[in-house]
């Protein structure tokens, strides 16, 4: 089955992370990538679930969307209002991380798929750091979401102030660069350990890159898929936002840091690639519009062809 898919994302050549993953899906798996839906698809990819604004009208063409994360502060916010609205309105619901997953299939079909992790550039660096070298990654928002709080707290922490930090992104309280996606592999090889403070993630992928350099990780629990993660010398949890916890956590990465294997760290990361990306998206579409087409074919066979069979 070859599908016309259009995958709308409306800042598609950004340098960001929705983008890469929808240019992915356009290299590889053939699909119209467009900053605005294009008539004529068998099916729209809402590219995340906030492109649903985009579409007006809404398309006689199955729809689905990645339901990145959901926003819990502050309480009854817009976003997770259009989340719900979203996820109840569409045909096939997207999520990366089982705590989405499994209550979006209330709303109906839902697919877990793999994140898609450019193995192929974030490699384990030869060389070591003389002294260890601690990061944070990522854009922080008006939320706090990204727990630049915590953050804070973990660097005046006495593990904190046993290593050098560097950060990647915007509004982290330690020195912080802009880096461009091209610059990222150095970065995370530049690195000992990642602390990942977020109280709300889909996925997130700095932690999954870094573990692809060898990286060891400090995590929280209760966050996008970053449970789902093995229980593995090198990953360390921590109760979500709380920051002394946490800074426990890096103290004993910092501790086993010198007999972490690097390559099992690496290993973690292999069924999150690029392909597996690809590829289960588009074995979920195939499987939404046959699962749509049968009430159809099944009401022509007997005479009766029903307005929008199988839709939402």
């Amino acid at each position: 089955m070859s599908l016309a898919v259009n995958v709308v994302c409306r800042n598609k050549d950004a340098d960001r992370v929705i983008p890469r993953f929808a240019r992915y899906l356009a290299a590889h798996n053939g699909w119209h990538l467009t900053a605005r839906p294009e008539p004529g698809a068998d099916l729209y990819y809402l590219s995340g679930y906030f492109e649903a604004q985009l579409l007006r009208p809404w398309p006689d063409a199955p729809v689905a969307a990645y339901l990145t994360h959901r926003e819990e502060q502050p309480p009854g916010n817009a976003k997770a209002k259009l989340y719900d609205s979203v996820a109840a309105r569409v045909d096939l619901r997207i999520a990366t991380a089982a705590l989405y997953a499994e209550p979006l299939a209330e709303y109906g079909p839902t697919v877990q798929v793999s994140p898609p992790v450019e193995r192929g550039r974030f490699t384990i660096p030869a060389q070591r750091n003389k002294r260890l070298v601690a990061g944070f990654s990522g854009f922080t928002y008006a939320n706090g979401r990204k727990g630049e709080d915590i953050a804070r707290r973990i660097v005046a922490s006495e593990p904190g102030q046993r290593a050098e930090w560097r950060a990647s992104g915007r509004g982290w309280p330690v020195p912080t660069r802009m880096y461009a996606w091209a610059e990222l592999p150095a970065f995370y090889q530049s690195l000992d350990v990642l602390v990942v403070t977020a109280t709300v993630e889909g996925v997130p992928m700095p932690p999954l890159e870094c573990l692809a350099c060898g990286v060891s990780v400090v995590v929280p629990r209760g966050v996008g898929l970053l449970d789902e993660l093995p229980d593995l010398p090198g990953i360390h949890r921590y109760a979500r936002g709380d920051a002394r916890d946490a800074a426990r956590a890096l103290g004993e990465a910092l501790d086993a840091r010198g007999e972490v294997d690097r390559e099992a760290l690496r290993g973690v990361t292999a069924p999150y690639s690029v392909t597996a990306w690809c590829e289960q998206h588009r074995q979920a579409f195939e499987e939404l519009i046959a699962g749509l087409d049968e009430p159809m074919m099944a009401a022509e066979a007997s005479g009766v062809v029903p307005p929008q069979a199988g839709r939402t």
